[in-house]
């Protein structure tokens, strides 16, 4: 069986399960395991095509015949899984546990297909874990323990580790990667990509989301999610959102330059959506790069408006008074209701991805998606899906009315000198296939009219 719905978690809602089974008193520690699924060229190939969904479909399913009832998975990216196990009482037991799940990927994938076909993947995982005898680790540190172990574990040219952290060994690690973090901050050299957004009543990119990423060229791999962590915790998470601010206005300037006008969405913390005079920091940076604040969309969880929700709501009100557009991101897992979305001056409901990832075969979230599609349309609003993968996925959503849709499917997550070429591919590929629908003859018929339309690879 695949696992089930609630047992297929984001990244974020599984390092947020993670932290609770650390927190309670059990026989046993959560393992925290990492895969690379280590064969990018393949993967590359696979995801170029319409069954490469099945695929990734396949490797979840045989992970999901091994998890109990607290355990839980995740995909980080097409080629990165993760997987929490509650209750391990010893480094052997996690080393078992981890080896059971790397004999189950190495089993070559065969799925049957239309006209006597079949799609064959043989998977060369690497796995990386992390166990603690501590309860004091955090997730976070469990995390970059099993990456540091799947790191090693490439090095060696061996296929597995799996490693027992100390709150000395996880505390020395997370003070490092602080260090580290404090000054790529103050060199401004952490890095914004941009994941493209796309309109699905035209077939066009004229949107994307920027979101951090650590120094592709520095030894430490650090998460997008334990970046923002560290700056909430430490007190820098507003110099990190000037920093995306800036860096994603110095690339609109530089776009505009080249004739090409984009919407950037940036996700704001809680405790920026706090701050009173955030909206006037925006406007004052607006100002300085000379462009207008109607570029830029901001985002907001539900859970982080109702933390304070005054100061929230009149920060959203300043920043929409200013030009600025917003979003409610993760939209149906909080406190979605019509009296909220009454009071927020929103512009967009952004569809959660775990209503997406199964919609095409679960009947509940095709009903749940279709309402949340109806729900912000009834207010003007536009919806937009995450986490889409799946080209039934797109024509199902389409066929719901929904506005924009953001996966794998259509790109990863791409560094800025990357995007612009990759929207014109796009753009141009897909007017062209409109066109031949509509019987118009193409400009340069040698032209793919797909061309880097499916990349679907690591975020």
């Amino acid at each position: 069986m695949e696992a089930p719905l609630n047992q297929r978690l984001t990244p974020n809602e599984l390092l947020a399960h993670g932290q609770q089974l650390l927190s309670r008193k059990a026989p046993g520690q959560p393992l925290l395991l990492t895969i690379g699924l280590n064969r990018s060229d393949q993967l590359q190939a696979l995801a170029r095509d319409p069954h490469a969904n099945l695929v990734l479909g396949e490797i979840i399913k045989r992970i999901g015949k091994r998890l109990r009832a607290e355990d839980r998975v995740a995909t980080a990216a097409f080629d990165e899984i993760w997987i929490l196990i509650a209750n391990v009482p010893n480094e052997a037991v996690a080393t078992t546990v981890a080896t059971a799940f790397r004999e189950a990927l190495y089993v070559p994938i065969h799925i049957p297909l239309q006209n006597s076909q079949t799609l064959t993947a043989q998977l060369q995982p690497i796995i990386g874990g992390a166990w603690s005898r501590s309860s004091t680790v955090s997730i976070g540190g469990l995390l970059q323990g099993a990456w540091d172990a799947r790191q090693l574990a490439a090095e060696r040219e061996e296929r597995l580790l799996v490693q027992c952290i100390g709150a000395d060994d996880n505390a020395a690690r997370m003070a490092e990667i602080e260090t580290a973090l404090r000054r790529h901050l103050f060199s401004n050299d952490l890095e914004v990509h941009f994941q493209p957004q796309i309109d699905l009543a035209t077939n066009q990119c004229h949107a994307a989301e920027a979101l951090i990423r650590w120094p592709r060229n520095h030894p430490l791999q650090v998460s997008p999610a334990m970046i923002a962590s560290i700056c909430d915790d430490r007190g820098m998470i507003g110099q990190l959102t000037q920093f995306v601010i800036n860096t994603v206005l110095r690339q609109q300037m530089m776009w505009q330059a080249q004739g090409i006008d984009l919407s950037i969405g940036i996700n704001l913390s809680a405790k920026t959506a706090n701050d009173p005079g955030f909206a006037a920091q925006v406007a004052q940076a607006c100002e300085t790069w000379s462009l207008s604040p109607t570029r830029l969309l901001f985002e907001l969880t539900e859970d982080s408006i109702v933390r304070n929700e005054r100061a929230t709501i009149e920060c959203m009100h300043a920043l929409r008074n200013i030009g600025c557009e917003l979003s409610i991101d993760d939209f149906g897992t909080g406190y979605s209701s019509f009296a909220y979305l009454r009071q927020f001056p929103v512009h967009e409901l952004k569809l959660d991805r775990v209503f997406i990832q199964n919609l095409v075969n679960d009947r509940g979230d095709q009903q749940i998606v279709k309402a949340l599609i109806d729900l912000a349309h009834a207010f003007d609003l536009r919806a937009l899906a995450e986490g889409v993968d799946d080209p039934a996925a797109v024509h199902m959503l389409r066929e719901f009315g929904c506005d924009r849709v953001q996966g794998f499917l259509y790109a990863r997550a791409l560094p800025a000198d990357e995007l612009i070429p990759w929207i014109q591919r796009f753009n141009q590929g897909e007017a062209m296939a409109t066109m031949q629908r509509d019987g118009v003859s193409s400009i340069d018929s040698g032209m793919s009219q797909t061309s880097g339309a499916h990349e679907l690879v690591s975020a």
